[in-house]
């Protein structure tokens, strides 16, 4: 990644600081233990934001400390089956933080439809105005523990991911689709929307969006976003999405 000739200064900071702990063997708890750690400052850098664009593979996050994903959100009629009991979540307004450290952790719905969801607000927007829709929050790219709850939970029953129509958004989609290859995956970009952030045509997302473009799950996906040549955040259209879903 350092061989990269369009880096951003923030980016070659973050990456330099990375090689350092890794030649040091550092482990951090977290991103913003290693930002604080490096930069004084648990917010001065998005860290995972800047390593996932610059390709960094997520065994270096594990070797690093910086996976996230130890949490998924679920809301509406869902319940947990443990070894020591059974939990319905139906009562709860959701999404509720889940802790995915726990062995034989088993996710039950009765439902039709699961809605996968990256954003927090949304998603609770969602589950307020439909609580009889299962809501899984992804909040942001998930691992493999994630990905078992989302199969087991979307086992046998239609699966729709509404997901920002960017970068960011492409992998998740692409994370979903590995563990439930039959989702529907959403492009925010084809419903109303106010533009984002300009993707630049010479820069790393974009250089990435290229290379999805090539996948055969999400590669439309991909080149509609790369065509579009900005971002489309989620907000805007998620619950009118879910209605039409519902209607």
């Amino acid at each position: 990644a350092l061989r990269r000739s369009d880096l951003s200064p923030a980016a070659h900071t973050v990456l330099v600081s990375v090689v350092r702990d890794l030649v040091d063997g550092i482990q951090h708890a977290g991103p913003r233990a290693f930002a604080q750690h490096h930069f004084g400052n648990t917010k001065q850098h998005d860290v995972r934001e800047i390593l996932t664009v610059a390709g960094v593979d997520d065994d270096v996050l594990e070797l690093l400390g910086l996976r996230r994903g130890d949490r998924i959100g679920l809301g509406g009629p869902i319940t947990l089956s443990l070894p020591r009991g059974e939990v319905d979540l139906a009562p709860l307004r959701g999404p509720v933080q889940l802790r995915l450290d726990q062995p034989d952790l088993h996710p039950m719905t009765f439902a039709p439809l699961v809605a996968i969801i990256e954003n927090l607000q949304p998603a609770e927007i969602v589950c307020l105005r439909h609580p009889d829709l299962p809501v899984v929050y992804s909040g942001g790219q998930f691992d493999d523990a994630a990905s078992l709850v989302l199969a087991q939970l979307c086992a046998g029953r239609r699966a729709v991911a509404i997901v920002d129509a960017d970068l960011g958004g492409v992998r998740i989609a692409q994370r979903v689709l590995a563990a439930v290859p039959h989702a529907e995956i959403v492009d925010v970009g084809e419903w109303p929307h106010t533009r984002g952030e300009r993707i630049s045509a010479d820069g790393l997302a974009a250089a990435h969006l290229e290379r999805l473009v090539e996948d055969p799950a999400v590669g439309s996906f991909a080149a509609a976003v790369r065509q579009r040549g900005y971002r489309v955040e989620q907000e805007q259209s998620t619950l009118a999405i879910v209605e039409s879903l519902l209607g």
